[in-house]
């Protein structure tokens, strides 16, 4: 059969009435025309065909422009609160502490609904010691409160009537229980009775300690979601290797861990959380909540992270033998074998 190639603008040359015939567009190669997009994008003159037809036939495809006309801007929220200065005799109402803690941390909700200034006080006091601290920790929350306002993250929970506080697993919110939160009373009766029959360390018998731990939750998913070094070099175990390096170190001290409390059995989780709260609150008794310090001191410090490291493998091999031995000595200060 007869192919006739018929230019744009002309029509068939010898039309045939009655037959088979069709006609089908000739396409350029598809891998050709992507290349001579390319090229038109970063210089148009190497184009100039498809140029022109940019901006003799496809700009007039386009639709008007749509004008939006920008929102009124937002009053701008006043606080009678210096963000990050805490009052020294504290807050007089839940209203103000709330205010002070969004002009503080204006990305986290803050649901003080149905809590008493008596037990927000003191929330509030020792959630802003440990975010001055672990600041990044502080950036990941999204949510602290009692889980009745509007905005929680849990719509509808329902507390475990034994539960003074809970914090999520990711580290985005850190929940307290009304129930608690409203009768400060029954709070400190219960947390001496769980302190003095060693449910929880040491000392740990505060709102204060309670915060602490929640926050401590917070800490350890921060540093288990990181994939950064603190040191150039790291061992094939993964010393070095922040997240890795917190593993080794629960394996080497589960059992000391569990042992801080009979809250700590509960699982590597409560462990963590235990030690943490202890090492602030229970006045330096235990040694493993002071090797908890010596750690987070090392692997805890974002300034010191990298992400460019070598494995030990790879280091030069004239140099090999003293990263080893560095690592070693850093290895035994931590405890880790």
């Amino acid at each position: 059969m007869d192919q006739e190639v018929i230019q744009r603008g002309r029509s068939q040359s010898s039309p045939i009435p009655n037959c088979l015939c069709f006609t089908v567009p000739i396409t350029e190669d598809t891998k050709e025309f992507v290349e001579r997009l390319k090229r038109w994008h970063d210089d148009p003159a190497l184009e100039p065909d498809l140029e022109k037809w940019y901006n003799e036939t496809y700009r007039g495809l386009l639709p008007s422009p749509i004008v939006i006309k920008s929102a009124p801007k937002a009053a701008k929220v006043t606080s009678r609160w210096k963000p990050g200065k805490l009052p020294k005799s504290g807050f007089q109402s839940v209203d103000e502490a709330a205010e002070w803690a969004k002009a503080t941390y204006p990305h986290i909700e803050w649901d003080f609904e149905g809590a008493s200034i008596e037990a927000i006080n003191p929330t509030i006091s020792q959630f802003h010691k440990l975010a001055k601290e672990y600041p990044e920790v502080a950036a990941k929350l999204k949510y602290v409160g009692t889980h009745r306002g509007a905005n929680t993250p849990r719509p509808g929970f329902q507390w475990d009537p034994n539960t003074w506080a809970h914090a999520a697993r990711d580290g985005s919110y850190i929940g307290l229980n009304p129930t608690y939160y409203s009768d400060i009373v029954k709070f400190q009766s219960d947390l001496t009775i769980c302190e003095q029959s060693s449910f929880h360390p040491y000392n740990c018998n505060s709102i204060e300690s309670v915060v602490t731990h929640e926050f401590g939750h917070c800490v350890r998913s921060w540093l288990l979601e990181s994939k950064q070094a603190f040191t150039r070099y790291v061992s094939a175990d993964g010393f070095g290797l922040v997240e890795d390096t917190v593993r080794l170190w629960e394996t080497q001290y589960g059992k000391r861990l569990s042992s801080i409390s009979r809250y700590a059995c509960e699982d590597e989780h409560e462990a963590w959380a235990e030690t943490f709260s202890a090492m602030y609150h229970s006045e330096g008794k235990y040694a493993i909540a002071k090797k908890m310090k010596t750690l987070l001191k090392v692997v805890a410090d974002p300034s010191k992270w990298r992400g460019d490291f070598t494995w030990v493998m790879n280091a030069p091999q004239d140099e090999r033998e003293m990263i080893i031995e560095e690592l070693k000595k850093l290895k035994r200060m931590l405890g880790i074998k």
